[in-house]
């Protein structure tokens, strides 16, 4: 018994002079372990500071690309579970569940953000995509309730990148969609955007070229003309050419 004793006593002692672990090799060892995600966790509940505690479960979710908003909830209601929640969102992306990264996004306070994050992703994804092609992909979009405007925002973006690969703006492609409208819209918030760019260099020049021929890209017509371009070109220049003009708009 005594014997015992004094083996705990020393034990005691010994943990005693043990140097405390600090926030920061806590930190280390989590993203250093290489065992599994259960490991790495333990790492980060052993740091004290708060943000970084939220910091260190997040990194290490990204890292074992965890799929379980439990995870998330560990975090309580802090920044950090917002944080948690909109990775995970893109997470489930990647994984080919658009809807179920929406759903997640919804759970955030960053979710209209969140939400674009994913539909970004998508338009990168139908890129050399047909028109039609590319619609099938947002159909989940409709379900959005911080986006409402998910469809409009996906084809703002898609002429946008298009645009900087090169490549016109056809309104034609719009006819063949299920719901054109959405695309018909970006593509006129796209053309009174390059409008409004060219002309606050160049005004006059804008205000008396040809119809389709008042930007350019690459130097061919930056956009197909059409009975939408047409009107909006003309609307354009019904307001900020010629007496009584209105300035162009500043981005």
């Amino acid at each position: 018994m005594r014997g015992e004793l004094i083996h705990a006593l020393v034990m005691l002692l010994l943990a005693c002079d043990t140097p405390p672990v600090s926030d920061g090799e806590s930190y280390a060892a989590a993203l250093a372990n290489s065992t599994g995600f259960e490991a790495a966790t333990t790492h980060c509940a052993r740091i004290e500071d708060s943000d970084l505690q939220g910091d260190c479960r997040v990194a290490v979710m990204e890292i074992w690309s965890r799929l379980d908003p439990a995870d998330c909830d560990q975090m309580g209601e802090s920044l950090w579970r917002d944080e948690c929640l909109f990775l995970l969102g893109e997470r489930h992306w990647r994984a080919g569940d658009l809807k179920l990264g929406l759903e997640t996004c919804e759970q955030t306070r960053f979710r209209r953000n969140c939400g674009w994050h994913l539909i970004q992703d998508e338009v990168q994804a139908s890129l050399e995509m047909s028109a039609i092609e590319a619609e099938e992909r947002i159909i989940p979009l409709a379900d959005s309730k911080s986006i409402p405007d998910a469809a409009l925002q996906f084809w703002v973006i898609r002429f946008t990148e298009q645009a900087g690969n090169g490549r016109i703006i056809d309104e034609q492609e719009c006819d063949g969609l299920s719901h054109p409208e959405p695309c018909r819209s970006a593509i006129e918030r796209r053309i009174k955007k390059v409008l409004d760019s060219a002309g606050r260099k160049q005004l006059d020049r804008i205000c008396e070229a040809k119809p389709g021929e008042r930007a350019t890209l690459r130097r061919q017509p930056a956009w197909r003309p059409g009975p939408l371009s047409l009107a909006v070109e003309q609307e354009w220049v019904d307001q900020h050419c010629g007496a009584g003009a209105l300035p162009v708009p500043n981005p």
